[in-house]
């Protein structure tokens, strides 16, 4: 399965644009994890071993809205 060519193309002048204006580094996919706790009880896994009140936190709107304008 390809991917459709205005993907392709945005995702190309978004490199050229952060390629021409001199930045080194610059996101390119961006993975955010608003909920800490998960479902699972994987047993290699190390957030079942968090207390309560940290698995319980989530993540604002506000805060993930900020994130993805950050990225861009």
């Amino acid at each position: 399965m390809g991917i459709p060519i205005r993907y392709v193309a945005k995702i190309g002048g978004y490199i050229l644009k952060q390629h021409l204006t001199g930045r080194k580094r610059y996101p390119l996919v961006m993975m955010m994890e608003p909920l800490f706790r998960c479902n699972l009880a994987c047993a290699g896994c190390g957030k079942i071993d968090y207390p309560d009140e940290i698995l319980n936190k989530r993540l604002p709107v506000a805060d993930a809205l900020e994130s993805v304008r950050e990225c861009g």
